[in-house]
């Protein structure tokens, strides 16, 4: 799997089954450090330890970024219930 992170433009993913598109979400940005890094940790906690399906994880690891973007600090990383509520407010 190939994960592309294009900042306001989203992600884009690639993998042997197919590939997927996923605009990035509205958010007053304040501080755009470590929100890759986020979007990564999100990925990998959505799809390996919950067991997301890859539409899923990269929803949850796009609004692990959005979230993330919106605090000053590299470490201000949203927790599993403010990312949820994040998604809900958005469904």
């Amino acid at each position: 799997m190939v994960i592309v992170k294009r900042g306001t433009r989203g992600v884009m993913a690639f993998w042997a089954e197919g590939q997927r598109t996923l605009p990035a979400f509205e958010v007053d940005v304040v501080d755009t450090t470590g929100a890759g890094d986020a979007f990564d940790v999100g990925f990998i906690v959505a799809a390996r330890l919950r067991g997301l399906g890859i539409d899923d994880a990269l929803a949850y690891a796009n609004a692990v970024a959005a979230v993330k973007v919106t605090r000053p600090g590299a470490r201000a990383v949203p927790t599993h219930e403010e990312v949820v509520a994040f998604l809900a407010a958005r469904a």
